[in-house]
């Protein structure tokens, strides 16, 4: 028994002094390991939208054809702009007496807004007129183009 005594207790030691082992401090067996945290991908910017400044109208008309005094006549002009569902509104100012802006049509659009007004009436005074046309969109966007209207005989 003295041998078995004296072993236990060498061994005890060198295990002690080995593995730096307490004696006296009682080890609890671990239920379980402490969870390490998740780890999470790193956050990457994404793009914002940031709204595009807003596009000009553009008058598509370049002329008006000629009118003749006492004549009915009938002119269009035309507009659009690239914005999505603008608005549009047309003035057209400086027409010959006895022409008039009768009215104009919207037709607000995914890609392209446009606008068609229509001018008719029987000019009474022959002359060359600097018509005005002013395109404006619901936005504050706007354009001007003067276009030359002649009344003749």
């Amino acid at each position: 028994m003295k041998n078995y005594t004296l072993f236990f207790l060498t061994t005890f030691l060198l295990l002690t002094l080995a593995f730096n082992i307490n004696p006296l401090v009682k080890i609890r067996p671990i239920l379980a390991l402490p969870s390490t945290p998740p780890i999470t991908p790193p956050i990457t910017p994404t793009a914002t939208s940031t709204p595009f400044p807003n596009a000009k109208p553009i008058i598509y008309t370049n002329y008006l054809y000629d009118a003749r005094l006492n004549y009915s006549y009938t002119g269009f002009v035309r507009g659009g702009d690239y914005d999505i569902n603008d608005i549009l509104t047309m003035e057209v100012n400086n027409l010959p007496p006895g022409i008039k802006l009768v009215g104009c049509q919207n037709y607000p659009a995914e890609k392209i807004s446009y606008i068609t007004c229509r001018i008719e009436g029987k000019p009474t005074k022959i002359g060359r007129y600097n018509v005005s046309l002013v395109l404006k969109d619901n936005h504050g966007g706007i354009v001007q183009k003067t276009l030359p209207l002649s009344v003749n005989r």
